[in-house]
């Protein structure tokens, strides 16, 4: 005789990791934050008051921006080679801070830094919640593998999807 319809499946539970899931999204004015404080540094590193801080901010934005070109937009040359250039010039404001001690940067560097910035903002309007995870987690796990990173140093992102 089978056994009856009614009958629970006793399955062994599996405990889930721990975190928040992602179907939650930050507010507008979070996403609008997010990509105005990268801008906002950069005009701080121009006009000289900029602290080390600010260095990472761009670093980690342009990085960002960087993967999700690397991921999901890799048919796209022009804009890989904007980024691409964008984090080149991160890279050297911040080692001109290591050797000077001092934040700046020439006027070629801002117009690139901040036309990937641009691209940026572009991209994450573009993209999922989910894809933009994928980046953000994949740019901290990349800049954190080997403990803290120090101001001009930048990771280059070349793995793809």
């Amino acid at each position: 005789m089978p056994a009856s319809k009614h009958r629970k499946n006793r399955r062994v539970h599996q405990p889930r990791e721990k975190c928040l899931p992602s179907c939650f999204r930050f507010s507008r004015k979070a996403e609008t934050d997010l990509q105005l404080l990268p801008h906002s540094e950069l005009s701080k590193i121009l006009d000289g008051t900029a602290t080390e801080s600010a260095w990472h901010t761009l670093a980690f934005r342009i990085n960002v921006g960087q993967a999700v070109a690397t991921l999901y937009f890799a048919d796209n040359d022009e804009l890989r080679d904007a980024m691409d250039a964008a984090v080149i010039a991160v890279a050297d404001v911040g080692k001109r801070f290591r050797a000077r001690g001092r934040m700046g940067v020439t006027g070629d560097e801002f117009r690139v830094i901040g036309q990937g910035l641009n691209l940026t903002d572009d991209m994450q309007k573009a993209c999922t919640r989910r894809q933009l995870l994928v980046a953000t987690l994949q740019v901290h796990d990349t800049a954190t593998a080997v403990g803290p990173v120090q101001t001009g140093d930048i990771a280059y992102i070349e793995q793809k999807a």
